[in-house]
């Protein structure tokens, strides 16, 4: 009687499906739907969930407003469709900053946070096709245009089926038969497998590009699950000597920044009301490692910041600018990236770091009080953690690689222009080099 159950938070783009969450389901499905299973029956061939639900009774009978005080008093308040959730389907959150569908290929459960797409067997197109349809950033500009009151605080928007409807689907004419169309699809597939993949002298029918595109979106899901595989807590590869460091703390390492003395870091909370580390990178700049840092603090009444630069606490929070240099060799450089960045985000006084300022230490002063371990107590392990940052970090470059070429080859199909094609990239602040690639990309494709 127990189920596999998603929510909302579970379901990402792309992302293979990893339920929490169980759920008793008191129904048998049969050819007539799905059955109430009676008291007696569970009772007898499943005692412990008769226990856990008689222990729940009063809460359950009590149910939308007394409704549920009948009989079947553990049944669900609502009966729609159970039947459907075992086949396999499109699902996306009920609400979204973003286009976050995935597939669901095991039939798993569902509260009402999630929606979920089953295509009829009517329907010629492929379930992997419309989820890279579905995925592409046309939906999301589409749905930033037409939402209207569904787009809610932060951006995020209610997908809901009234909302999604209006949105078309490209048609595909499958002009050439599934035999050629299969033999033209491997080819594709080989090719992009061995980075071989020349887009100019691609010649896609409708059908050959539908193909291609349910095949990249298995890709994604594929690549997403690989990655996510990796772990990259770095206090599992490090061991128990970064509970107590015993190495070097940061003040015996570093050389100040240029003008440090004249920044938000070197302030006290004397200066700045609740004065705190915002976050910490790293540069490298003339071959020494540098690291940057961000303070937050909330503003006092003389200073011009607006409301759209504070956060819901009140908190604004600066630029990230040159704090430390450290001129050190390759052993410890990747010692100190990733130490510093885990005692910043741990704080609390781990490693000897804590995050807010106080009328005697500055930003700067709790950094330098920050503990290393010794890298002989852990060098085995960063080694084995840097090896599979860089196995995560491919995987991230092809994971965005093959997000692009789907975008390219979803707004040929669209039949957009150029000229469209980046207007939809500038109204949703795409970055850049991805603008550049995606737009290179959908050039190349059928000499746009």
């Amino acid at each position: 009687m127990l189920k596999p159950i998603l929510k909302g938070d579970d379901v990402h783009r792309y992302q293979p499906l990893k339920p929490n969450y169980w759920v008793i389901f008191p129904y048998e499905l049969t050819d007539n739907g799905a059955e109430f299973i009676e008291p007696e029956t569970v009772k007898s061939e499943h005692p412990n969930t008769w226990e856990y639900l008689k222990s729940k009774e009063d809460d359950l009978r009590g149910r939308e407003g007394g409704k549920m005080d009948h009989e079947k008093w553990y049944e669900f308040g609502r009966l729609n469709n159970l039947e459907e959730f075992e086949n396999s389907k499109i699902l996306t959150p009920e609400m979204s900053d973003g286009s976050n569908f995935t597939y669901d290929p095991k039939g798993i459960y569902h509260n009402t946070m999630v929606y979920s797409f089953i295509l009829g067997d009517e329907v010629e197109i492929d379930d992997k096709y419309l989820l890279s349809i579905l995925n592409n950033d046309l939906l999301w500009f589409f749905l930033s245009n037409t939402g209207g009151g569904n787009v809610m605080r932060g951006g995020y928007f209610r997908f809901k089926t009234d909302y999604l409807n209006p949105f078309s689907v490209p048609d595909i004419e499958f002009e050439i038969s599934k035999e050629e169309r299969q033999e033209r699809v491997s080819k594709l597939k080989q090719d992009f497998s061995n980075d071989n993949l020349d887009l100019e002298d691609l010649e896609m029918e409708s059908g050959v590009k539908h193909d291609f595109l349910g095949f990249l979106a298995d890709e994604m899901i594929d690549l997403n699950e690989s990655l996510d595989s990796i772990n990259l807590n770095i206090k599992d590869y490090l061991g128990s000597s970064v509970e107590d460091p015993k190495g070097e703390t940061l003040g015996e390492l570093y050389m100040p920044a240029e003008g440090l003395s004249d920044r938000v870091l070197s302030d006290t909370s004397a200066d700045r009301d609740s004065l705190r580390v915002g976050g910490v990178e790293f540069e490298e700049r003339n071959g020494q490692l540098v690291l940057l840092a961000s303070a937050r603090y909330k503003p006092d009444d003389g200073e011009s910041i607006g409301e759209d630069e504070l956060d819901r606490w009140g908190y604004t929070e600066t630029d990230l600018v040159p704090a430390m240099k450290f001129n050190i060799d390759d052993k410890m450089r990747p010692l100190i990236e990733e130490f510093v960045a885990l005692a910043v985000d741990e704080a609390g006084g781990f490693a000897n770091f804590r995050e807010s300022a106080t009328k005697t230490n500055s930003i700067v002063d709790r950094l330098e009080k920050l503990t290393l371990p010794k890298l002989s107590d852990v060098e085995q392990g960063l080694e084995k953690f840097i090896e599979n940052r860089r196995e995560a970090e491919e995987l991230e470059e092809e994971i965005q690689e093959t997000d692009e070429l789907i975008d390219a080859i979803v707004f040929d199909l669209y039949g957009l222009t150029e000229d469209e094609v980046e207007t939809v990239l500038d109204s949703l602040d795409a970055d850049e080099g991805e603008r550049e690639r995606i737009l290179e990309k959908f050039s190349d494709l059928d000499g746009n």
